[in-house]
């Protein structure tokens, strides 16, 4: 008990001394402060779906016209991905679900990035709870329709698998990140920094290649 009352008051001078602090990760040691963090991320996250759910705007009205093409089986590079869909064809197939299911998944996806950026910063409680309760992010995804949390997901995944040595799996998610959407190749110097042969980085033109043979044989 006596312990308990001692890690409370050290909580309080942390914050006391402006240091940033998750409020629910101030209980007992014996709980990981991350479980804090990411049950914080999740209330947040649920508050903006609930927000968002009526919210009806040109990223989730082209989810529906794309969506609704794809379902009959017509392809949207004919006429209305010039304007909704002007992406690789990854993400599109997502889109046949109703809107709200998306958000769901996307925002499903955003928890795994808070987990990967706690894993990533070393385990950095306030880097992580930082992530976890950024208002950009929530908002342009659980209220605005965007699916950035996508390629982020697959970028972080690259980067955590190239810090662990796995280097063919790492270019393997990067690729997916590149296949989701196409601002992460800005980040291929990077990779070419770290892979060997540097001709490896090759690979991450597999999957967006896939996706583009695939849909065009299906469509």
């Amino acid at each position: 008990m006596g312990k308990n009352r001692q890690n409370f008051a050290y909580m309080g001078w942390q914050l006391h001394r402006g240091e940033i602090i998750p409020l629910l990760a101030v209980y007992s040691t014996s709980m990981n402060p991350f479980v804090g963090v990411f049950l914080l991320g999740v209330l947040m996250r649920v508050v903006g779906f609930i927000v968002g759910f009526h919210v009806s705007n040109y990223d989730t009205q082209s989810w529906m016209l794309v969506g609704e093409a794809t379902r009959q089986g017509i392809s949207v590079y004919s006429d209305i991905a010039a304007l909704h869909q002007p992406y690789i064809p990854f993400f599109i197939y997502l889109t046949t679900l109703p809107v709200m299911w998306i958000k769901v998944v996307l925002l499903l996806i955003d928890m795994c990035n808070v987990y990967l950026v706690y894993l990533l910063s070393k385990r950095n409680i306030p880097i992580a709870f930082l992530y976890a309760i950024n208002p950009i992010t929530i908002m342009i995804t659980a209220i605005h329709g965007q699916f950035d949390v996508l390629p982020i997901f697959f970028l972080l995944c690259a980067l955590y698998l190239l810090q662990s040595k796995h280097q063919w799996r790492s270019l393997l998610m990067y690729s997916l990140a590149i296949a989701s959407k196409t601002w992460p190749v800005f980040f291929v110097f990077s990779f070419l920094r770290r892979v060997r042969p540097w001709y490896a980085i090759a690979l991450v033109t597999l999957v967006p290649v896939l996706c583009i043979a695939v849909y065009g044989i299906i469509f």
